[in-house]
């Protein structure tokens, strides 16, 4: 039996939720979640391409991954008649086979409006050795025992605080003197239009979340048991909180860009999701030649409803935002876009802020 949600009344600053713990992750798991996401990033299964092109001991378990642990912590703390409604994370340190991985959180701050109860969580992801390997920062909604239900989707009330603001990706203080971005880089940077607005090719099936259930794994019946999710609020099987980010697979229809890559460049890590996502090659930002490393440094969420069985989605990219920031080993430059994903009818889903990192291959640090 699911543990018993918490009453808001009951909420306290400084309450830890219950831990979830994952592993030892091994190079199976990794498999398992790349084939459920078709990720085809060699970093992550080919360990001859991760010792020999990245100076790494073993393969990396995916950073995409780990905003599905956040999200079913919150989730499972706060039942079905709660909403997480905001998830920020930053990937500091990767994740290796033979990982123990404990996914954690504690109330920070609670306060009412608009008739609903809001819980703000710091929390993050822990190795075996107790190293933070993903700081995090989430806001989940509860029901007050006199107020309203939590709508469903749920619409933010009017000045609630910016979803950004308190995240671990805040850009902080503009260092003085820019080695990589000069304010020229950063207004054509942002002057670049946003993307076409791109549809997703399938729609949310049972096959594919199978997949994704094993995957993460959370085997929550809401996920899969059509008589179960019949009786919630939802009335059906819906996927998972962040789902969206995984719902374009590659169309059939388009160019094999994984052979284009490694026509180009035989130590290509590989293509990644649906190629529609990439910038035009002439609106791409001309980083400098030296930034020859990319990482995925983190996502921020702010979700509006769960795509249902049979749904499909629509996205759209712009820029956000591109800065500077001095590492321990060196410069590196974070360049931030924003995805809107809405149903076929337009009704908003989630927004994603999803940050990169570029540096020089001698800036990488030993093993994260």
């Amino acid at each position: 039996m699911p543990p018993t949600p918490p009453s808001f009344s009951e909420v306290q600053v400084g309450q830890e939720l219950p831990e979830i713990i994952k592993g030892p992750w091994t190079t199976a798991h990794i498999i398992r979640w790349h084939i459920a996401q078709e990720n085809l990033e060699r970093l992550h299964y080919d360990q001859d391409f991760a010792r020999e092109v990245w100076g790494l001991t073993d393969v990396v378990a995916n950073g995409n991954w780990r905003k599905y642990c956040l999200a079913q912590l919150c989730k499972d703390w706060i039942g079905l008649d709660g909403w997480v409604w905001r998830i920020s994370t930053r990937y500091s340190k990767m994740h290796f086979p033979g990982d123990v991985l404990t996914t954690w959180a504690r109330v920070t701050r609670t306060w009412e409006a608009d008739g609903l109860g809001f819980v703000e969580l710091d929390g993050g992801m822990r190795n075996q050795d107790g190293v933070e390997t993903t700081p995090a920062h989430m806001v989940v909604v509860l029901p007050l025992r006199s107020g309203q239900v939590v709508p469903y989707p749920f619409v933010p009330p009017e000045g609630v605080d910016d979803p950004l603001e308190a995240g671990p990706l805040v850009k902080g203080r503009a260092l003085p003197d820019p080695q990589y971005v000069s304010a020229e880089d950063y207004e054509r940077h942002m002057s670049m239009p946003p993307s076409l607005e791109i549809e997703s090719w399938d729609e949310v099936d049972k096959s594919s979340l199978r997949r994704m259930v094993n995957a993460i794994p959370d085997h929550d019946p809401l996920y899969w048991d059509e008589e179960f999710a019949k009786k919630t609020r939802f009335g059906g099987i819906v996927a998972p909180y962040v789902y969206p980010v995984e719902a374009f697979k590659v169309p059939p229809n388009l160019p094999d860009q994984l052979e284009a890559d490694l026509e180009r460049n035989p130590n290509a890590t590989g293509s990644v999701g649906d190629p529609r996502f990439r910038a035009r090659a002439d609106d791409r930002p001309q980083l400098h030649p030296d930034l020859t490393v990319f990482l995925n440094a983190g996502q921020d969420y702010e979700i509006f409803r769960l795509l249902h069985l049979g749904e499909k989605c629509k996205a759209q990219t712009r820029p956000a935002d591109i800065y500077e920031k001095q590492g321990t080993r060196g410069r590196f430059v974070v360049i931030a876009s924003r995805t809107d994903y809405t149903t076929i009818s337009g009704e908003p889903v989630m927004r994603a802020h999803q940050y990169s990192v570029h540096m020089a291959k001698t800036t990488v640090p030993d093993q994260q």
